[in-house]
């Protein structure tokens, strides 16, 4: 005579009203939101989850599998509320590929824990990690808004990066919530499961209060961010005017007075207005003749009689560019070139300086064929000395998917989209020498990926640069995530953090993780304001676990599920075995 086989839902608590569980999902969307807005300071992210987990024991799988997937749509949605300013389609798509993470961790936590009787807490201490990184990885990766980064502002608690990344944090909040669902759930255990629960607070604000005290930390380069705060619109579409202004703009604030004391000057992304590598005049057609000759004179091209003889010229009717020529040789022009112009602006403020700028690769019969978003290094006399082109490259929005394994279908896309972007990846990340102090680039969303900061601590390098255009954006607090999501590369590497911003927020992060020099107006505002942000960039020699394992520890995570679900299946089929005499 056989034994009978266990219920399928061994594990599965009673069934909980349909409009419960809705309420107990939405409410982990409320907190989970709201804690990475920047008035919530984060708190909600202890307790968000704890509703959903808590109800996801009392569902059957498959309206669980439905309810976790609109929550992790509506979560999403609402973080990334400000993808809707730059593409509506782009912004309500997208969440419903990252809403799956969710029933992925909801229905194989409960899935585990009712078949094999895993217990939660591990899958949830394991897989919640896992899904974090792929969601990083895949398909080009969007490390943002994870469990973690909500804790920006609370450096003693996240002191941990250190050892794994904030995926590591991620990690210790998900416990944190799996332990306080524990005890709610089950009351004869409710004292064990809070207890441990404020035993991890603890231990990782007692591990963070000690790595923060003890972190050896020197002064480092002096740096000047000009933020020079140009909408996207018209930074995109610029008229011959624009261009002209966006560049005097940028030249005003590098030859402020505050300026001179840096060791290095900073312009953000793709700020220098037309292309580089081209016979491209967009800021000199904008100009007007006393800002041309302006220009020339500070390049050292003309001096007062010869300025003089110009404008007579000028004035009697001949064109400038034949009066420039007459008076100061041939090819006077070229020294007005988008290149030649950025190039000479170093050498007027006898101050090296950094900027982005767009490097346009043509063909043989000038044809602009590719572009590079690229980071030019140039030293106090105007001479180029290294150049970095952003490698990880953000799909839709700077190549179309497919260009080369699959042109019809990314031409197809192509026509879809307002833009048609042609940048291609550079070949490998590098640092700049600046002074005895070494910078890793990072381009735009190159920041936000623990990788690339990992790679130059590696190289060397003592600071993170991170030159972003987060215009696109407008106001929208996608510019305090992407400072929050920097903090972590500070922690995670003991690197400092340079951020020079079009629109914001430029800042200057320590190794600590602690936001130490930030620019604001008069009101106090961080956002939407134009200005120069002078500060000295605090250093740091520490090493650090994750710098040398990187998110090897991810795979011990997944060897400890697969390990907790084998043995628990094992044991399973041994005890629901047939009774063989």
């Amino acid at each position: 005579m056989n034994e009978p086989h266990a219920p399928a839902n061994v594990d599965q608590e009673p069934a909980i009203p349909f409009w419960k569980a809705l309420a107990a999902f939405a409410a982990s969307v409320a907190l989970m939101s709201a804690a990475f807005l920047p008035e919530s300071f984060g708190l909600p992210v202890w307790i968000a989850l704890v509703p959903a987990l808590l109800a996801a024991r009392r569902l059957s799988l498959k309206r669980l599998f439905w309810l976790s997937w609109a929550a992790g749509y509506a979560h999403f949605l609402l973080v990334l509320y400000w993808l809707l300013i730059v593409s509506v389609p782009g912004g309500l798509v997208l969440p419903i590929y990252l809403g799956l993470y969710w029933p992925a961790f909801f229905v194989l936590t409960e899935l585990l824990a009712r078949r094999l009787r895993v217990p939660r807490l591990v899958t949830a201490v394991t897989l919640w990690p896992i899904l974090e990184f792929v969601r990083g990885t895949l398909p080009t990766g969007l490390p943002w808004f994870y469990l973690g980064h909500a804790l920006y502002r609370w450096p003693r608690l996240i002191q941990a990066a250190d050892l794994g990344g904030v995926i590591f944090v991620s990690a210790v909040l998900i416990a944190a919530s799996a332990l306080l669902a524990s005890g709610l759930a089950s009351p004869r255990r409710a004292v064990a499961a809070f207890a441990c629960a404020a035993a991890l607070f603890a231990a990782n604000l007692s591990y963070g209060a000690w790595r923060f005290q003890s972190l050896e930390i020197t002064p480092g380069p002096t740096v000047a961010c000009v933020q020079p705060n140009v909408p996207q619109d018209v930074k995109v579409f610029p008229s011959d005017r624009d261009s002209t202004d966006m560049f005097l703009r940028l030249r005003k604030y590098t030859l402020d007075e505050r300026a001179r004391s840096a060791d290095v000057i900073l312009w953000p992304e793709t700020i220098m207005p037309g292309l580089c590598g081209v016979d491209d005049y967009a800021v000199a057609n904008g100009m007007t003749r006393t800002e041309i000759l302006d220009e020339l004179t500070l390049q050292g091209l003309l001096d007062a009689d010869k300025r003089a003889a110009v404008t007579r010229l000028s004035d009697a009717g001949t064109g400038l560019v034949d009066a420039l020529t007459q008076v100061a040789g041939d090819r006077i022009d070229a020294h007005l070139m988008t290149y030649d112009l950025l190039a000479a602006t170093p050498k007027i403020a006898a101050r090296p300086l950094i900027s982005g700028a767009i490097f346009g690769d043509v063909d043989s019969k000038g044809v602009v064929k590719r572009t590079f978003n690229r980071a030019y290094q140039f030293d106090a006399s105007g001479t180029e000395i290294d150049r970095y082109d952003k490698v990880h490259l953000v799909p839709f929005g700077e190549f179309i998917p497919f260009r080369d394994t699959m042109p019809a279908v990314s031409e197809l896309i192509s026509g879809l989209m307002p833009v048609q972007p042609a940048v291609y990846p550079g070949a490998d990340f590098h640092v700049f020498d600046v002074g005895p102090f070494k910078f890793g680039p990072a381009i735009c969303f190159e920041d936000t990926f623990s990788y690339i900061a990992r790679r130059y601590r590696l190289l060397g390098a003592d600071v993170l640069l991170n030159l972003t255009n987060d215009g696109w954006f407008a106001g929208s607090f996608e510019l305090d995530a992407h400072l929050g999501n920097a903090v972590f590369r500070a922690v995670e590497t003991r690197m400092a953090v340079v951020r020079a911003a079009n629109t914001g927020i430029s800042a200057v992060i320590s190794p600590r993780g602690v936001i130490t020099a930030r620019l604001t107006d008069d009101q106090r505002r961080s956002r939407q304001v134009q200005g120069l942000l002078v500060a000295t960039v605090p250093v740091s020699p520490a090493r650090t676990v994750y710098v040398a394992i990187g998110d090897l520890w991810l795979t011990g995570a997944a060897v400890v599920l697969a390990c907790f679900s084998f043995a628990a299946g094992a044991f399973r089929r041994k005890k629901t075995a047939p009774f063989c005499p």
